[in-house]
């Protein structure tokens, strides 16, 4: 029986859960995968084999080689780590082992495990073509090959490494969250395969404090976490930030280094914590860890070892006194080494005349959290300015604060009577709260802005910058537009009207929010890329309806199926024809030829060539 047919079989008895997985790792689009047949097929063929074995770290690739061939492993003994042909299953880490078995590199046996052939031929394909582009590069003198990995050493005090890691880490920290705030109180568009856009990415550079492409790689370093995510053609919350915003500092960074890690892959950390042992960088340990890595990868490891600084598990690629303790998996006491360095907190704001507020230091989590629930953020650091605004109180109010609340807490914090500017404007946006609503159409997809004020609404009507939503006034005086209701108040807010969402609106999207929190904390999932298994789903269970079709009650077009994956696979059928007196026989056949509604097979018991008519088989079978 071919390898496929084997694969077939193994697959077919798993479960989806390990399906689901499997298809995710290998990066497989399933929708046009008919059955499990297909299915181990695209799994075996040499282009997916070739991205799923250049992302396996050093110490998969050395036992994928020792799960491999005598002869495979014997011909690539010069590049091999320590396993060889002759190493046990025993002797290799079970972490890898598991890793190789959820990938579908190698299989269980009764005497043990071992490497697909298929898998095999594609690691000895590798290796060769990574030698010989060394070797190429080194005859030109572009470098040498080394024998082993140079270690990366620093003279630098370990002390002021770990500050400045600490201080990169409370600003990443403080970045992140006003991220969150920023794409709640906006419409961010998709730009190209999932970036930002350069008109936000400038706005939030101007309140980080950050180039734009700093500001890019937060927003890269947010949606792996789950802070954000892309859905369509704009950016969301992600199901994780509302949970974020309840959190302390030590808490924010536990969740992002957790996620770090979930990247990185749990089984590789070991691997990881080893080669620091030998280098003070994490960036040359991480291309150490991956020897066959393409230029995917490479980004990626790219971006892992960005996060790492951002994070401040590193500096400057550089090991602070928690980094081990970080990819070892003891999270917990790395956040408490990093914890004594992050700044003090304060109560103390400054409530000044021109609307700003400045806070003397880092803020407590509950204190920053309602301060920004009203007042938006205009440069973030170790003291921060914040600005009132309509909009900024607006969206306040509309989420359920008051503004007796908040001018109690701004004289509170600031232990002043407030400036008369500040207290006009909370009187004004007290008044004129609610003068826009944006409602839901009856028509799908639309909405409906409503307002008792007939000038305001005309003024909107004839406003050049909102000529693109495509306004137009109903027979009871609304505004009727062509997009959803979320487009239209984003839209309105940006151009200077502030506009409310009716509140079962706004209720359904900050319900949803929590909803998605709560099951993705229950569930551990993680939905960063926006991405859902649903239609992966489906077609497996599509899958295990042809199966059990073709094995209960075949149709031409199944029996058809049969015959053409025995025909390719060299594999025989047991095959169970009707004759004309309506008797039944069974054959062992080899499929040679199908046409014209025939099948012409080899018995090879009967040593004889049979001639069948497929409306006379009933049944069919890899035997």
């Amino acid at each position: 029986m071919s390898e496929v047919l084997t694969l077939a079989s193994l697959l077919r008895d798993s479960s989806d859960e390990f399906l689901l997985n499997l298809t995710r790792q290998r990066g497989l689009i399933t929708s046009n995968l008919r059955d499990f047949f297909d299915l181990a097929d695209a799994l075996l063929s040499t282009r997916n084999l070739q991205s799923a074995i250049s992302s396996l770290s050093a110490a998969e690739l050395s036992a994928l080689k020792a799960f491999g061939s005598a002869e495979a492993a014997a011909s690539n003994a010069a590049t091999a780590n320590p396993a060889s042909s002759n190493a046990e299953p025993a002797v290799i880490d079970e972490r890898v082992k598991d890793a190789l078995l959820e990938k579908c590199l190698i299989m269980k046996q009764a005497d043990g495990y071992r490497a697909f052939e298929a898998v095999s031929q594609v690691v000895q394909q590798l290796l060769a073509e990574k030698q010989n582009k060394q070797t190429h590069l080194a005859n030109r003198g572009v470098f040498k090959v080394a024998q082993e990995p140079v270690a990366a050493r620093s003279d630098k005090d370990q002390s002021v490494v770990d500050r400045e890691a600490a201080v990169t880490a409370f600003e990443t920290l403080q970045a992140l969250t006003e991220i969150v705030f920023y794409f709640d109180a906006h419409l961010v568009r998709v730009v190209g395969k999932g970036g930002v856009g350069l008109p936000d990415l400038k706005k939030l550079s101007s309140r980080i404090n950050k180039t734009t492409d700093q500001v890019r790689e937060l927003c890269d370093l947010a949606m792996l976490i789950g802070l954000i995510r892309f859905s369509e053609k704009r950016w969301e919350l992600g199901s994780i930030s509302s949970l974020w915003l309840d959190w302390n500092q030590t808490e924010r960074w536990h969740s992002a280094v957790a996620a770090w890690l979930l990247a990185l892959g749990p089984h590789k950390q070991r691997e990881i914590h080893s080669a620091l042992s030998v280098s003070d960088s994490m960036a040359l340990s991480l291309t150490t860890l991956y020897p066959l890595a393409d230029n995917n990868l490479a980004a990626h490891i790219k971006r892992l070892a960005n996060a790492s600084d951002l994070l401040g598990v590193t500096d400057n690629q550089l090991k602070t006194s928690w980094t081990l303790d970080t990819v070892n998996d003891q999270v917990d006491q790395a956040a408490v080494r990093l914890a004594k360095l992050l700044p003090a907190t304060t109560d103390r704001l400054i409530v000044q005349a021109d609307l700003s507020i400045i806070t003397t230091g880092p803020l407590p989590t509950r204190t920053e959290m309602t301060l920004r629930g009203f007042a938006e953020c205009e440069q973030i650091g170790f003291a921060s300015t914040y600005r009132l605004s309509p909009a900024s109180l607006s969206l306040a109010l509309e989420r359920g604060q008051t503004i007796d609340a908040i001018r109690d807490l701004l004289t509170q914090l600031s232990g002043r009577d407030l400036p008369q500017p500040v207290e006009y404007l909370l009187r004004e946006t007290s008044e004129r709260f609610g003068r826009l609503v944006v409602e839901a159409s009856t028509e799908p997809n639309q909405s409906i802005l409503t307002s008792a004020d007939e000038i305001l609404l005309r003024e909107i009507l004839n406003s050049p910058q909102l000529k693109p939503f495509g306004l137009v006034q109903s027979q009871s005086g609304d505004i009727a537009c062509r997009f959803e209701p979320e487009i239209l108040y984003f839209g309105l807010r940006e151009v200077g009207y502030i506009a409310v969402l009716e509140p079962k609106l706004r209720q359904e999207i900050d319900s949803t929010r929590a909803q998605n929190a709560s099951s993705t904390l229950l569930a551990g999932v993680d939905d960063s890329t926006g991405t859902q298994s649903g239609d992966t789903r489906s077609d497996i269970k599509r899958w295990r309806q042809s199966d059990e079709k073709v094995g209960n009650a075949p149709d031409h077009e199944d029996i058809t199926r049969q015959i053409q994956l025995a025909m390719k696979n060299k594999a025989k059928l047991l095959i169970r024809v009707r004759t004309s007196s309506g008797a039944e026989q069974e054959f062992l056949l080899e499929p040679m030829a199908l046409a014209n509604g025939r099948l012409r097979a080899k018995d090879r018991k009967a040593d004889i060539e049979r001639t069948l008519p497929l409306t006379s088989i009933i049944a069919v079978s890899i035997a």
